[in-house]
């Protein structure tokens, strides 16, 4: 069967223009112009993946992206006009799986479906890991995304969760920025600087109380995961 590309824009000539790209590349095409009727399509026919513009008439393509990270497992690719680094770095840690800035070439953006489509399928395949982990006095729970602390669930966002994930993988160990840019935030494409890792610990560290483990600042190599970490059957 065909893979369905769903695609949010409020602009008629970019949804005809991502049809022909689309079809052209062997895959079904569906368009929605609004935040609303992508939601009704995405609940009707599940895609593949789905193509997000930021701005949707006077809504934000953010709240979208966030929405369907919760309720969905399909891959997201932001396309979007803005291409400052501050809105790749948002859009990804929202929940987007890649960033494209218009105009782009055509073929591009076949390569980067195709590419996510690929990656997807791979994931899919895969054993998936243990659903918690145990840290300091709290609890990990990777299936859910959240944190669970006492009787209350602390929510993560995608980037939050590759950064605890990576780190729960590698306890009491150095991570170096670099690491940690290549796994949560894929910075060979998107150009992610130190500063952006910074602030990423920074909002996860406030998320862990203090009967969690520490994420400690190893000055001039990176960031180490410190206490007890232990997986959860």
């Amino acid at each position: 069967m065909k893979s369905v590309v769903l695609v949010v824009d409020d602009d008629p000539l970019c949804l005809d223009l991502s049809r022909q790209l689309i079809e052209r590349a062997h895959y079904t095409f569906i368009g929605a112009r609004s935040l609303g009727e992508a939601r009704r399509l995405a609940e009707r026919t599940p895609p593949d993946i789905a193509l997000v513009d930021l701005m949707v008439g006077s809504e934000n393509g953010l709240d979208l992206v966030r929405l369907w990270r919760v309720e969905q497992r399909f891959p997201i690719l932001i396309v979007s006009a803005r291409g400052e680094p501050i809105d790749r770095v948002i859009g990804l840690e929202v929940g987007a799986d890649d960033y494209l800035t218009k105009p782009y070439e055509p073929r591009e953006l076949q390569l980067r479906i195709r590419n996510a489509l690929e990656h997807s399928e791979k994931a899919a395949r895969m054993p998936r890991s243990p659903s918690s982990w145990l840290i300091g006095n709290g609890v990990f729970e990777a299936m859910r995304r959240a944190i669970r602390l006492d009787n209350r669930e602390v929510a993560l966002t995608t980037a939050e969760f590759k950064l605890i994930d990576l780190l729960v993988h590698h306890p009491n160990q150095v991570m170096s920025r670099d690491q940690i840019m290549d796994h949560v935030q894929q910075r060979e494409r998107h150009f992610a600087s130190d500063r952006s890792v910074d602030m990423l610990v920074t909002r996860l560290r406030r998320k862990l109380s203090s009967d969690c483990v520490q994420i400690q600042s190893i000055r001039g190599a990176g960031y180490m995961l410190c206490g007890r970490v232990e997986r959860l059957a």
